[in-house]
């Protein structure tokens, strides 16, 4: 005995499925149920979409299962996983069946990998799982932060069964509760895969800017370039790096590191480099350091997460004695005015500058010491495609006959 068909009243010996969105396979699985919404997939869990929204109203949760048909290689499924609106995709690996292998530097002959729907032509790889026979304890978690994003399955050798076993959810990326990592107090910058910038006006707060690899708590994308630009108003400001946790691969700190930079680029001077499970304090003066995140090939058991820091600034006191004798106030020249030492630029006076997008990047200009009755003027000229950001940080303007501007 069962319960009723839902493809033949008259028949009662179908499998009983939970209330509690549960639907029945029909009549192509008749001993089967699954969740509602992807139940049309039951005899062929392969090319597979899955919409939040839809699966929501269908089975009232935001989570389900993935158990891949056992599939003879060479062959390829994907699963389409789309979130709504300021909602992320997880998804958590729990077993692997001849789904590739590891030869030292990547996977081959098959893998399962999340790909984030690319927002220009440039594709970018996602992590690769693979194994002959896996059991992950804990899961291999994979984050999709971009909005819609596909998990492949993959096999390109000959297989008797090749099968995974993984969980998806949708949740919301502003979820402090969910595993997810949400960034504080930076700003993505545009055009780039993983570039951040953090101002120290914006992390004045205690731990109010925090940082991570791509995909954190999640594994991080392999062979990936990551730039944090941190600036401050002075040269006189500290800046706290604390790193809560790092976990890189051991004995790869050629191609897995975290390296910090006293200016605004990898040419300026190097101060560090973390690597391993390394995790310690950093303190450092503005008013430009760089963290670079550098990843290699993904190496087994593909549970190295990268990091996660906050970032404290706070003003360093400089004290000065009065001068016993009247001197005339100093004028800011190019070099002072320009707080990063490694810009490269164009000057027509102290306070008439060139900046060259193809020379410098990033950097500080200081009109503080000079006279009221001052013109100053900056020219960027940037290259193709670039976007200037202009953050004025404090301004003071006076007049009595003249209105004075920025």
């Amino acid at each position: 005995t069962g319960c009723e068909c839902s493809f033949d009243k008259t028949r009662d010996d179908c499998a009983c499925c939970i209330r509690d969105g549960g639907c029945h396979c029909g009549a192509s699985a008749p001993n089967r149920c699954s969740q509602c919404g992807i139940q049309q997939y039951c005899s062929r869990m392969c090319n597979v979409t899955i919409d939040s929204r839809s699966i929501r109203e269908k089975s009232g949760k935001a989570y389900g299962m993935i158990k891949s048909q056992y599939l003879e290689g060479p062959a390829f499924c994907w699963y389409r996983l789309h979130p709504e609106a300021g909602h992320r995709v997880e998804i958590q690996i729990y077993r692997l069946v001849s789904v590739g292998r590891y030869n030292g530097s990547n996977c081959v002959a098959g893998f399962v990998e999340l790909l984030e729907e690319p927002k220009s032509n440039t594709r970018q790889d996602g992590a690769q799982i693979c194994g002959r026979n896996e059991r992950f304890a804990p899961p291999v978690v994979m984050f999709a932060d971009s909005g819609p994003a596909t998990l492949v399955f993959q096999i390109e050798e000959s297989t008797l069964r090749s099968q995974f076993l993984a969980y998806y959810s949708f949740t919301p990326s502003n979820n402090s509760q969910g595993l997810g990592f949400q960034p504080r107090g930076g700003r993505k910058l545009e055009r780039t895969n993983c570039d951040w910038l953090y101002q120290d006006e914006l992390c004045r707060e205690p731990s109010h800017c925090r940082l991570a690899s791509p995909g954190y708590p999640g594994i991080y994308s392999p062979n990936r370039q990551c730039r944090y630009h941190i600036t401050t108003r002075t040269a006189h400001t500290k800046v706290r790096i604390k790193i809560h946790s790092l976990n890189l691969p051991h004995n790869h700190c050629g191609t897995d590191f975290l390296s910090v930079y006293q200016g605004s680029s990898t040419s300026s001077p190097l101060l560090t480099t973390l690597c391993g499970n390394k995790k310690q304090d950093l303190v450092y003066s503005g008013p430009n350091l760089l963290i670079e995140f550098k990843s290699g090939p993904l190496v087994p058991p593909f549970n190295f997460n990268g990091f996660v820091a906050t970032l404290n600034f706070w003003e360093k006191v400089v004290t000065t004695e009065a001068p016993t004798t009247s001197t005339a106030a100093p004028r800011t020249t190019e070099q002072s005015a320009l707080m990063d030492g490694l810009w490269n630029v164009t000057a027509r006076n102290a306070c008439e500058l060139v900046l060259l997008g193809n020379e410098t990047r990033m950097g500080h200009f200081d009109t503080r010491a000079l006279g009221w009755n001052h013109v100053c003027t900056i020219t960027f000229i940037g290259e193709l495609m670039d976007v200037i950001f202009i953050s004025i940080f404090n301004f003071k303007l006076r007049y009595k006959t003249i209105l004075p501007f920025i």
